[in-house]
């Protein structure tokens, strides 16, 4: 097969990709929130939960965004992306830069709960956008 030539589809094995995904990633969030469970309590268990439920959303839109089904939602996708980077770039990075400035320099980032909340929301964030990416390519894609 040529480097030009696409791989012909399987269509029988396209649920066995996904079932694989939520398998996956399905185990390493149950990993995270026992993690959670273990180390929080009360109020804090919820901030923790919390964090990962909104990386969980943005998680989502990313993996949503990277995989557009039609060209129109990839023109589209393409035009929210410089709207968000612009604002990211310029904005909040502007707001925000100076607030974790004083949180690196005062090592509160690494406390091991505020750790964790950060690599639990990044994780989040990135096994939803895998499992979203997978199943709008393989599953629902053409």
């Amino acid at each position: 097969m040529s480097a030009t030539e696409t791989p012909p589809s399987l269509p029988a094995e396209r649920p066995y990709r996904a079932i694989e995904t939520i398998g996956f990633c399905g185990g390493l969030a149950a990993a995270l929130v026992v993690i959670a469970f273990m180390l929080d309590d009360g109020e804090a268990r919820l901030i923790t939960l919390s964090l990962m439920c909104l990386g969980g959303a943005v998680g989502y839109a990313l993996g949503i965004f990277l995989s557009p089904f039609t060209q129109s939602e990839e023109t589209e996708f393409a035009k929210v992306g410089k709207l968000v980077s612009a604002v990211v770039t310029g904005f909040v990075l502007a707001k925000l830069g100076p607030a974790l400035d004083s949180v690196v320099s005062s090592q509160v980032l690494f406390v091991p709960t505020n750790l964790f909340r950060l690599t639990s929301f990044v994780g989040c964030m990135l096994l939803t956008a895998i499992t979203v990416f997978v199943h709008r390519k393989y599953v629902f894609g053409s």
